[in-house]
């Protein structure tokens, strides 16, 4: 018979065959009750919710490290095992995620046509609400580390305006994105968008984009739509953005821009230089190694 320490040892390389795979959470059912109940135990597995665990490090009291690091890709496991590929996250979480910010939400909000309305409580006092819809047109639809979400033009124009309010830089980005408002004009004249194609060129005038927001404005009324232009931001941003293909770029620019003067006014006042050449070098002469 097989001591313990043999045991574990098993469960462990069954972990680690798993781990191989690229999963980064582990279902119930796929695992065993025996082997999953000897990891629990020993700290090699911590609940995320009913019938989920994630790998953990049992010499770790807290594993929030762990957690936040695979939250994406146990998004995308989760999702993708409960409703297949019929799922997709909210415009407004899109549209962060073009932006560039992968920052885990406090809740994520995600749509199905088989979703329950109702709410997952996860680690880290964070959670998903699942709400029942239809599904978009799959050609408005991109991956994100195997999680289905918005397209780009799809995440700005289905984006609520209180993204504009509460996450005024990374809406600014996304809509520098664009060269021009050819792809975000399929979409709005296609469903015949007149409110949403006047908040854009709203906001497109905000940011001095004129041309693509009378590109917009004369395009919807060519089709005979009446647009009015709505401008959807609240105050002036710490920068303007130029056109870059990284979102990231221009995360950092922005940011820099805002933390700028903290940064500056934590360093000590320059006492300048020393007047006294002789000194000075003789000084240098002494520190130098």
């Amino acid at each position: 018979m097989a001591d313990p320490k043999e045991k574990l040892a098993a469960s462990l390389e069954l972990l680690k065959a798993m781990q191989d795979q690229g999963k980064v959470a582990i279902r119930a059912d796929d695992i065993g009750r025996t082997h999953r109940e000897r990891l629990y135990e020993n700290g090699f597995l911590s609940e995320i919710t009913k019938g989920w665990y994630m790998i953990s490090d049992p010499k770790v009291s807290d594993n929030t490290t762990t957690w936040l690091a695979g939250y994406w890709s146990f998004c995308a496991q989760y999702f993708s095992y409960k409703f297949a590929d019929n799922y997709f996250v909210s415009a407004d979480r899109s549209l962060l995620i073009h932006a560039g910010n992968t920052s885990i939400p406090g809740q994520l909000l995600v749509k199905s046509p088989k979703a329950s309305n109702s709410r997952i409580n996860l680690p880290s006092e964070s959670s998903f609400f699942e709400m029942r819809a239809k599904m978009p047109d799959k050609k408005n639809l991109n991956s994100y580390m195997g999680l289905n979400i918005h397209s780009k033009a799809s995440a700005l124009i289905y984006a609520s305006p209180s993204v504009y309010r509460l996450f005024p830089d990374n809406a600014a980005i996304v809509l520098t994105s664009f060269r021009d408002a050819s792809e975000l004009l399929s979409i709005l004249l296609e469903n015949s968008h007149t409110d949403i194609a006047g908040r854009l060129a709203g906001a497109y005038r905000f940011l001095g984009k004129e041309i693509i927001a009378d590109e917009i404005i004369a395009s919807m009324r060519a089709a005979g739509h009446k647009p009015r232009e709505s401008n959807p931001f609240e105050k002036p941003l710490f920068i303007k953005l130029k056109n870059t293909a990284s979102p990231h770029a221009q995360r950092l620019q922005v940011l820099w821009e805002k933390f700028r003067p903290d940064s500056i006014a934590r360093f000590p006042q320059s006492k300048g230089m020393d007047k006294n050449i002789d000194a000075r070098l003789a000084k240098t002469d002494e520190i130098y190694t």
